[in-house]
């Protein structure tokens, strides 16, 4: 290969620009209008812009206009779609990625089952046929429907009854088409407390299919994983060996070619089942790069240049432990709802970070809402565990809500720490502790004060007038979750510059990394991080009405109002659902009473804080 055309965007494009330049391979990409100034743009030598990353026709015809002569299609939007790899066939243009065929067989979740099913390995239970409303009521809840195409937790909805299942069923179909244009489902039996475990697989066009041993994904949030690591801590040596035959025996099946994923459900006694497979490379490819000191991309790039597999140097045991979190724009502490924003601060810290942001990036809500990989490795899993929490504790961005914190507490649960997390185990994100928010609050209004102090002395010099004496005692701050502090002034920095400061308050000596877009401030020490707003030191009252409205947190687009004028709603009563970063968000009311206006229709847009529906109190 002299050219490669990478077919996606974010960290997935920079990635794999990476290793075609170490190899000495040229690369193109594509973008869409709200990517023009991202970094994957910057990551290739030059780069088209199409309609749409769904757009087959627009892709290849990029890759002609540039000379390439192979195209990557990383993970997500084509990357498992046969039709692409056929466009790409049909063009003399090399698809990296498996065989147009094997896609139609194990892309598809429904053709999949039916040969891991064949070839000995036990699936869920399931339906795939074309009256999903039979075939759930054979079945029987609790039930998945899941999206025959695509992976990501894209289209996969958890259903408890017969009431929820049409709903659910339109909801998913929905979001399939979206994400993969493919709306087909399946159902499946949910199995709600077990471990996901995938195996990753590589075949050769000489007919050899390999292993790479086993990542545990487990932790997942809306069926989409967040904490994966590699070797799975939940699976004993005879499950292990059973899985890599499993997956192996699959892929011989089908002569797979290139890299693919073969994902189980295990559950506690051992007993495991073939879920899917994802005819692509995976999101969380680092962690077995890492255990088996091999780059995947430079695999899938040789293998589909024809090189064979005994060309690499494959290791028969991993080396240490491996541990990646997905650090995602998104709020824990309101169900996960994505954030949108410019990025202000960026600043990761990990032994290696897989990113397509940069501070001054604009977070929309077009595409996924993961900003950047963190990936550790180190010879236990304890060690791995530990390097992980101080990496999340020294990554800090500011601009958006994310996820870092909520990261750090799954990591440094029990649950997690003694390898017994299942796909149920979900925690809520613990609050503050309200002593270490306090005094962070108080360092901060110290360093504020300073500032202020300076400022009027410099007015004082440049206009030549009397400097006021009068010092405010505290400083208005709101914490990001909670009531309006009074921050006390008092203590005394003892050094700072731009970026950190060192504090002396109650007698204790602490420094502090501080970090500000506008008014709203991030402030990191050992006691964690907190950001927190500036507000007026006298605030406009609030008038004291007894109606609300419904607004959205986010930009997106309006897909269903599920309430009607005069419709009386109680608290947590759904009002809207809205569509942002590919997923779909319910607006639930906040009061009791009655809808009084809907001031939005299907297919509007809308921005942060637009109102939705009003609601009369009752």
């Amino acid at each position: 290969m002299k050219k490669i055309l990478i077919a996606n965007r974010g960290e997935i494009a920079c990635r794999i620009a990476r290793t075609a330049r170490r190899l000495g391979i040229a690369c193109a990409g594509v973008y869409s209008d709200f990517d023009r100034d991202s970094l994957h743009v910057r990551a290739v030598d030059e780069a088209v812009c199409i309609e749409s990353y769904l757009r087959i026709d627009q892709i290849v015809d990029a890759a002609k206009r540039v000379g390439a002569d192979a195209i990557h299609p990383g993970y997500g939007f084509l990357a498992e779609n046969a039709d692409f790899a056929e466009a790409c066939t049909a063009a003399s243009i090399i698809f990296i990625g498996p065989r147009p065929e094997t896609i139609r067989q194990m892309g598809s979740k429904a053709s999949g089952r039916t040969i891991a099913a064949s070839c000995g390995v036990p699936v869920v239970p399931g339906y795939q046929g074309d009256n999903l409303t039979a075939g759930a009521e054979v079945l029987g809840y609790p039930l998945m429907i899941k999206a025959s195409a695509g992976g990501g937790g894209r289209g996969m909805r958890l259903v408890s009854d017969a009431s929820e299942f049409a709903a659910a069923v339109e909801s998913a179909e929905r979001e399939a088409r979206a994400a993969f244009g493919d709306g087909a489902l399946i159902l499946e039996r949910a199995i709600t407390a077990a471990h996901h475990v995938e195996v990753q697989i590589f075949g050769d066009s000489q007919g050899r299919v390999i292993h790479l041993f086993e990542r545990n994904c487990s932790m997942q949030r809306r069926h989409q994983k967040f904490i994966e690591e590699s070797p799975s801590p939940a699976i004993d040596p005879a499950t292990r060996a059973k899985l890599f035959d499993a997956a192996v025996a699959i892929g011989q099946a089908v002569s797979y070619v290139n890299a693919g994923t073969v994902e189980f459900l295990v559950e506690p006694s051992g007993t495991f089942y073939f879920i899917e497979m994802n005819t692509r490379i995976q999101v969380e490819h680092p962690v077995t790069e890492m255990i088996a000191g091999l780059d995947l991309i430079e695999m899938q790039i040789r293998i589909a240049e024809g090189r064979p597999l005994d060309e690499f140097p494959l290791v028969t045991e991993p080396m240490g432990h491996a541990i990646e979190c997905r650090v995602c724009a998104e709020d824990p502490l309101n169900d996960f709802a994505p954030s949108t924003g410019l990025i202000a601060v960026c600043d990761f810290a990990a032994d290696r970070i897989e990113t397509g942001i940069e501070a001054g990036s604009i977070v929309t809500p077009h595409y996924d809402s993961m900003l950047a990989k963190l990936i550790v490795h180190r010879a236990s899993r304890q060690e791995a565990i530990a390097q992980m929490l101080e990496c999340l504790r020294q990554s800090r961005v500011l601009g958006v809500e994310t996820n870092l914190e909520y990261l750090a507490q799954v990591i440094d649960s029990s649950e997690f720490r003694q390898g017994r997390a299942t796909t149920a185990f979900l925690p809520a994100l613990t609050a503050p502790n309200e002593a270490a928010c306090e005094l962070s609050s108080r360092a901060l209004a110290l360093c504020l004060d300073e500032h202020e102090i300076q400022q009027r002395t410099i007015l004082a010099e440049v206009r030549a007038y009397r400097n006021n004496p009068w010092r405010p005692s505290t400083i208005k701050l709101r914490p990001r979750q909670g009531q309006v502090l009074d921050a006390r002034i008092e203590g005394r920095i003892v050094r700072h510059d731009d970026e950190s400061m060192v504090t002396e308050i109650d007698g204790i000596t602490r420094t502090y990394e501080i970090a500000f877009s506008g008014t709203r401030y991030l402030i990191s020490s050992t006691l964690g991080s907190f950001q927190f707003e500036r507000v007026p030191r006298h605030p406009k009252p609030k008038s004291a009405g007894s109606n609300a409205s419904a607004s959205s947190p986010m930009p997106g687009r309006v897909l269903r109002i599920l309430v009607e004028l005069g419709a009386v709603v109680a608290v947590g009563d759904p009002l809207v659902v809205l569509e942002a970063m590919k997923m779909e968000q319910t607006i639930k009311s906040q009061m009791n009473g009655a809808v009084s206006a809907i001031l939005v229709k299907p297919g509007d847009v809308v921005s942060p804080g637009q109102t939705l529906v009003h609601i009369g109190g009752s």
